[in-house]
């Protein structure tokens, strides 16, 4: 499956997205630069099986494909982390701030960097779509909300000491999803830099909010999840809405107060800690033992 064509109207989406971020969307121009970024997130298989990486006897994996992309690109940097005996392959940063990355069900993540506008983002992203498809011609990608092609059983490929706390903190969650979030979804978020004005923000947020009621059902695109279908068509979106609560959602009360931006920030003081680095695994906390807030305010947790 070809990711992306070079007939892709680029042309008129030049036209249709001349925004410029170093200018600030509603307050007036400052000598602030705003930019842009994107990261997108594809499941991986074998061309010949459908199969997904990692899974089974295959001659290639996630981290291989990182492999072959470093010694096609010229000054990029690969990142592992020793587990034992082995080094865990996760991430390639090239030279241009641009990244390839490993998502612990093996979803392949491609990052771009910050960009000042959509018609410059959008190249990069089909550079960076076309390199990687260079290198990886018995492998085939599904853009996809949820694993399609998977099984319940579908184990961790990625196991570095940060995805095996977040595993152990959604374990400690009764009926969560957040380890099916974790392995069988896929997500696009696109970074977009905020000016300090708090009109700006005010406006920004208000903006995003309404979006969301839309969006989160419009991008769902999970019809079929492991290998079973869904008519509904949207069950990464009950994944996500059974990951952590105090995560997720929006606060109901945000818009009742006068400040709404600080309602969303004592809303989110209020989430759970996942993970605090350099701690030991098994000294992690669980879910609801440490709010943000908490944690600010004494600096440590035992």
């Amino acid at each position: 499956m070809t990711l992306f064509k070079k007939n892709l109207y680029l042309e008129e989406l030049e036209k249709l997205s001349s925004i410029n971020f170093t200018h600030p969307f509603i307050t007036k121009p400052s000598n602030i630069k705003k930019l842009i970024g994107i990261e997108l997130e594809f499941f991986p298989y074998e061309k010949e099986t459908l199969l997904p990486l990692g899974q089974g006897h295959l001659k290639i994996d996630s981290q291989d494909i990182l492999l072959n992309l470093h010694k096609n690109l010229k000054g990029s940097t690969l990142e592992f982390e020793s587990n034992n005996s082995s080094k865990i392959i996760y991430q390639l940063t090239l030279k241009t701030g641009d990244s390839f990355s490993i998502e612990p069900g093996g979803q392949i993540e491609i990052s771009v960097a910050p960009q000042k506008n959509i018609s410059q983002l959008l190249r990069q992203l089909i550079w960076l779509f076309e390199t990687l498809e260079d290198v990886t011609k018995d492998i085939t990608f599904i853009s996809h909300g949820t694993q399609p092609l998977g099984s319940d059983d579908f184990r961790f490929i990625i196991n570095k000491s940060r995805y095996q706390s977040l595993k152990q903190y959604f374990n400690s969650f009764h009926n969560g999803r957040g380890t099916e979030m974790m392995r069988f979804t896929s997500s696009i978020q696109t970074n977009l830099d905020i000016s300090k004005s708090n009109t700006d923000c005010k406006n920004r947020l208000a903006g995003i909010s309404i979006l969301i009621l839309f969006s989160k059902y419009m991008f769902s695109n999970s019809f079929c999840y492991n290998s079973k279908i869904y008519a509904h068509g949207h069950e990464r979106l009950n994944i996500w809405m059974q990951t952590d609560p105090s995560r997720t959602g929006l606060p109901a009360d945000m818009f009742l107060k006068d400040n709404y931006v600080f309602g969303y920030i004592n809303w989110a003081l209020r989430a759970n800690v996942l993970r605090i680095e350099d701690l030991e695994l098994e000294k992690q906390p669980k879910f609801s033992e440490l709010p943000f807030v908490e944690w600010i305010r004494k600096g440590q947790f035992q």
